[in-house]
């Protein structure tokens, strides 16, 4: 279905410099903020993912992470309507498994990170990472970028099929070409600072919690990847938004959080 939706709007995709994530935490917060610092810089984003679809200022709810195939290519045809240029696509293991990504042209793919979660549909964690790492063996990917923090990246990266394909690593220590050192956690936001073979520089964002720095590295090495000038992307961060029940602070005396955990792994990085 996801070919014939493809055929019949026109291929979207290829029209739009398209961004997968994958992961079991983290994939919300990479696309919502990576389509809206997109559009910051003045390159008009859509996000598609668990708070639904559009640009971020203008989002309409959806029920599933990652729509069917129709819908799915119906949306990125209204992306490019609406003058959007880029999109940034949650991709969940389900709908890699049943195709729902199919007749999509991926520029990009972004692995987070692999926790227990959705045994009661792929029953082994074995499967369950069998299927996000499928997103990595599209021939036409430009850049991938992986949490080299997490294991289960080895398998990732071992999809990739193009030599043409480049690869990035981030994480928390300068033995990864894009690195976050000197974390400083606050109740308030978070500074760190980045290094990357596109510049060093200190960094700040509004998020909260050690996790959100891996969400970050993530976005900024794709907005690297995109051409984006160092110092815009350094300037861009602490303009980001809190992504809507992702360690949402709501109040700060008393301090009051919405999370929307419920995975084992989240609960206790939350």
């Amino acid at each position: 279905m996801g070919y014939l939706a493809a055929c019949y709007y026109g291929h979207p995709s290829r029209a739009l410099e398209m961004i997968g994530i994958t992961g079991t935490s983290g994939k919300t917060s990479v696309a919502y903020q990576l389509a809206e610092a997109k559009s910051l810089l003045g390159k008009a984003s859509y996000y598609i993912g668990t708070l639904g679809y559009g640009q971020v200022q203008a989002i309409t709810s959806a029920v599933n992470t990652t729509p069917d195939g129709l819908c799915l290519q119906q949306y990125l045809y209204h992306a490019r309507q609406e003058g959007c240029v880029a999109a940034c696509l949650e991709v969940s293991s389900h709908a890699l498994a049943m195709g729902r990504v199919a007749g999509v042209h991926f520029d990009q793919a972004i692995f987070t990170n692999l926790s227990h979660e959705h045994l009661d549909y792929h029953h082994t964690m074995k499967a369950y990472a069998a299927a996000k790492a499928l997103l990595f063996a599209s021939s036409d990917l430009k850049h991938v970028i992986l949490n080299g923090d997490d294991a289960a990246s080895a398998q990732m990266q071992a999809m990739v099929s193009s030599p043409q394909t480049h690869l990035w690593h981030y994480g928390l220590t300068e033995k990864f070409p894009i690195s976050a050192t000197d974390v400083q956690l606050t109740i308030e936001g978070t500074t760190f600072q980045l290094k990357t073979p596109w510049g060093n520089g200190a960094a700040r964002i509004r998020a909260i919690g050690q996790f959100n720095v891996y969400n970050t590295l993530a976005l900024i090495t794709s907005l690297l990847c995109s051409e984006v000038p160092f110092q815009q992307v350094l300037d861009v961060l602490p303009y980001l938004s809190i992504v809507p029940g992702r360690m949402e602070t709501v109040f700060l005396k008393p301090w009051i959080v919405v999370d929307y955990s419920h995975k084992p792994e989240a609960l206790t990085k939350a």
